[in-house]
């Protein structure tokens, strides 16, 4: 490639990266949908998350927008819950009413959820048009499965008539597939280009339906069918993997997210999280879980495991080879042997953990190095009230993550060079 041909791919490609990447609210989850290309949900594309009942979906969706809402004091949104099913506190669990009673769309007056495609597509397009230049905006819609149409509603009325007047009401066949046509020829064609052009995103909350007839294929479907397949850049499907109980009483879930699409070099990753119903996803904890390993395939915590972690150093303890060869190797030798003679000791691993807390500059060296045991509940505190603490958690389990890319590698060459 000649070297103008080269400066303009990099121009494009600059001219073609999203203006915003949107937080999920959790660390795991913005780097699986990342894909490797960035942390978080790329602007100007279309997500759907998908899911079965009490599986996350809309917990998912309001710390989306919770997060990007205390992320930047412009953040525009709107949250139409057309299945009239999202009655989270959260402006205790956030900080913020993302449902007000009173929600304004640009310089229309006050919106409530849609009741037909038509009506959301019309909403859309006003959200859309109002949201300034360079301003983070959602719109999500709780769920598709909640909208019917223009055409549904008049038959609907129609059959109404037919009773009244004592009449036949007969079938007159479904309007699912005219719901679909209105979903896949108008409002996913027209508004994904307007939310690409704003950096703007739409995110989508399917339920999963049995899927019936649909033989060796998938066993389920959502509304929107191929249509909101096609345009969007990433589908997560959640499911919960256990319950979390506490005197017998549930209080939160492990949850899956798989990715089923993904725009990225990255498809079919998978990553779990915690969410607690009086707090949300646990951040904190499902990057502890994931950097430990602390969590079996069923998503049962490893207590013992939980309760020794190391921190601020290397994330294990030392063998005593390794802590004689550091010890060699910082000059404490001498030091050591000293303490030894003086207190009769031999060298196992009890005596020589006894010395390097018996000497503050061992001590303090040797934390540098190694860290200190530390349980897990201690450390979501710690990073909770230390930013700094966050930060270090942040970095290591996108270490971990990219360490884990590279093990999954083909390990092939280029093809063409």
């Amino acid at each position: 490639m000649k070297k103008e041909e080269l400066e303009d791919a990099i121009t494009r490609d600059k001219e073609q990266a999203p203006l915003f990447y949107y937080k999920t609210g959790c660390r795991l989850i913005d780097i699986l949908i990342g894909g490797g290309l960035g942390v978080g949900i790329p602007g100007g594309t279309i997500i759907n998350i998908i899911g079965d009942k009490s599986s996350g979906k809309s917990f998912l969706k309001n710390e989306i927008l919770a997060a990007n809402f205390h992320a930047n004091e412009n953040f525009q949104w709107f949250s139409d819950d057309t299945e009239s099913g999202d009655t989270f506190d959260t402006t205790n669990l956030y900080g913020v009413n993302l449902k007000p009673a009173e929600r304004i769309i640009g310089s229309l007056e006050t919106m409530g959820d849609s009741d037909t495609v038509e009506e959301l597509d019309a909403k859309l397009t006003h959200f859309i048009k109002d949201v300034p230049e360079g301003t983070p905006a959602i719109y999500a819609v709780d769920s598709l499965d909640g909208l019917s149409s223009n055409q549904q509603v008049e038959m609907s009325k129609k059959r109404e008539k037919l009773l009244e007047n004592n009449e036949e009401v007969k079938n007159e066949g479904s309007y699912e597939m005219e719901l679909q046509k209105f979903l896949s020829q108008h409002l996913f064609r027209g508004q994904h280009p307007k939310f690409k052009e704003k950096s703007a995103l739409l995110l989508v909350v399917s339920q999963i339906r049995d899927n019936i007839g649909g033989g060796y294929g998938q066993t389920y479907k959502v509304s929107g069918g191929k249509a909101l397949e096609f345009y969007c850049h990433t589908r997560l499907f959640l499911k919960t993997i256990t319950r979390i109980s506490k005197k017998e009483a549930i209080i939160g879930l492990v949850v899956e997210a798989k990715l089923i699409k993904s725009k990225t070099p990255r498809p079919f990753r998978s990553c779990r999280f915690v969410v607690f119903f009086d707090y949300g996803i646990d951040d904190i904890g499902s990057s502890i879980d994931y950097l430990f390993e602390l969590r079996d395939n069923k998503g049962k915590l490893d207590t013992s495991s939980a309760s020794s972690l190391r921190w601020g150093g290397d994330l294990k303890a030392p063998t005593n080879a390794e802590l004689n060869e550091w010890i060699e190797k910082e000059k404490f030798a001498d030091d050591m042997k000293a303490y030894f003679k003086e207190n009769g000791l031999r060298q196992t691993s009890a005596a020589l953990m006894e010395f390097i807390d018996s000497n503050e500059k061992v001590k303090s060296n040797y934390l540098k190095s190694f860290g200190r045991q530390i349980s897990r509940g201690e450390l979501i505190e710690l990073c909770e009230n230390d930013k700094s603490q966050k930060e270090l958690l942040d970095k290591l389990v996108l270490e971990k993550w990219e360490q884990n890319e590279k093990e999954l590698s083909s390990g092939r060459g280029k093809k063409y060079v």
